[in-house]
């Protein structure tokens, strides 16, 4: 009868002082990496410098060449396809194991049918997952039940960007207990975080005075920021916190190697952040680290987001390479466009702009939709509608197989234009050159007859004041 073994079986103190090596960083080795990772492994990735190499650097490992990353290691986890890891093994592994080492294997293939002869003096495992590679790394979600405050004590939290969503990071931390000060020029800002009794300093005086910095200015000024006034003022062992992932993401910013740098990107508009830790229920955030320097920025993470009121609702481990997607394709797939879209047909059919308008989204039904969707789910709300409305949105509105091919090919694209850095490059063109595009466009929206019967009804309603 086989034997089956347990958490119970087994103790991670046997592995102190050991290095794992990754060879092979795709679905299973980027899963596994980061499952060890966060049992407190020591853990680095080998490969040549490709697409899983970036990512493993994305993902906060130390990323070599092969061969050096399995002289560097004790335990040697072969994830390379069967068919490769001969010559893998041959050239890059074998030459570099040491007596005493382990290699693991994740299939049993060329072990038992002698494709491979590893040498005699190092140990030979096998260690086979029945699940594929996301399902062995699956979502992450912590709680406050995982987070610890005390993993922040005597530490002071800097806050560089006192808007909507600083304001209220910066009054949730302080209600937890936590130490913050404010990093501001002198402007409104500044005298806001006086008037909330924040001690607001120069953002250089403030990081110097901070083990903690989170920056939460826009994502278009962070890195003259950063190279200003932060990255002077850093010193070995502090934190940086980012909001989101962009300037990590495309390499726009590079932290000092010996900081901690961890993503906190709270899926929460700024006065959501304070009203839903003033009523207890909390929000989602999707976190991430980039860099451990340190060995204790994970557990430091975690502390910070229950200190801002997230783990109350659970936050989601992701990768700063991921925010970056998400957030950018939220915005780029067109909403705005495609709604005024709706309307403008509905007026080429007869409609009026108002009417047109008020069904799409000028009445606020719409909010009351998207909760429907927050808390029931996408299509689990669709039973709130009539019969009528729900033939009309699940098969009416279904697209041939045609249509829904091309749609996928459009939003693919999108997405290829985010990760490859083009959106980076160009956004930072446009930047340098003083925003003509964006200004161009801008004018043009401004100006769209759609806009102006907005304006006109708005003023009916109320909502704007009469001209």
């Amino acid at each position: 009868m086989a034997r089956m073994y347990f958490e119970e079986d087994s103790d991670l103190r046997d592995l102190a002082g050991q290095t794992v090596c990754i060879i092979g960083y795709g679905n299973q080795g980027r899963s596994q990496a980061l499952n060890m990772r966060d049992s407190g492994l020591s853990v680095i990735v080998g490969s040549r410098r490709d697409e899983s190499y970036e990512a493993a650097i994305q993902d906060g490992f130390e990323a070599l060449p092969v061969g050096e990353a399995v002289e560097r290691s004790d335990i040697t986890f072969l994830l390379v396809p069967d068919e490769v890891m001969p010559q893998v093994f041959e050239r890059d592994i074998a030459p570099n194991l040491s007596a005493g080492d382990m290699v693991v294997f994740a299939s049993g293939y060329n072990i038992a049918f002698d494709l491979i002869g590893p040498p005699a003096d190092v140990d030979v495992v096998l260690i086979a997952p029945r699940m594929i590679g996301a399902g062995v790394r699956d979502t992450y979600l912590y709680f406050e039940e995982d987070s610890d405050l005390r993993d922040l004590a005597g530490q002071t939290v800097c806050i560089i960007g006192y808007g909507n969503q600083g304001r209220s990071q910066a009054l949730n931390m302080r209600d937890s207990g936590l130490s913050v000060i404010v990093g501001s020029r002198r402007d409104e800002s500044y005298e806001a975080a006086i008037q909330d009794g924040f001690e607001a300093l120069p953002v250089g005086e403030a990081v110097e005075r901070s083990d903690i910095t989170f920056l939460l200015v826009p994502d278009e000024v962070m890195p003259q920021v950063f190279e200003r006034d932060i990255a002077p003022n850093l010193s070995a062992g502090d934190m940086v916190v980012f909001a989101s992932g962009y300037n990590i993401a495309f390499d726009l910013i590079g932290p000092p190697a010996d900081v901690d740098v961890v993503l906190i990107a709270p899926r929460m508009i700024g006065a959501g952040v304070r009203d839903t830790y003033l009523s207890g229920e909390g929000f989602p955030s999707l976190i991430a680290v980039h860099r451990d320097a340190t060995g204790t920025a994970f557990t430091r993470m975690l502390a910070l987001c229950e200190g801002i009121g997230s783990a109350r609702m659970g936050v989601i481990e992701s990768s700063f390479i991921e925010e970056a997607t998400v957030d950018l394709f939220a915005e780029q797939v067109g909403y705005l466009y495609a709604v005024r879209r709706y309307c403008e047909v509905l007026v080429e059919a007869g409609c009026s702009p108002e009417v047109a308008m008020l069904e799409f989204y000028a009445s606020g039904e719409g909010i009351e939709t998207a909760k429907a969707y927050r808390d029931i789910g996408l299509w689990d709300q669709i039973t709130l509608h009539s019969r009528t409305s729900q033939y009309g949105q699940e098969v009416t509105a279904r697209l041939s197989s045609e249509q829904e091919e091309a749609e996928r090919s459009r939003l693919r694209k999108i997405i290829s234009h985010i990760q490859d850095g083009s959106f980076a490059r160009e956004w930072a063109a446009e930047q340098r050159a003083g925003f003509p595009e964006f200004d161009r466009v801008r004018e043009l929206n401004m100006a769209h007859e759609m806009r102006s019967a907005e304006r006109s009804l708005y003023e009916v309603l109320g909502r704007v004041p009469s001209d």
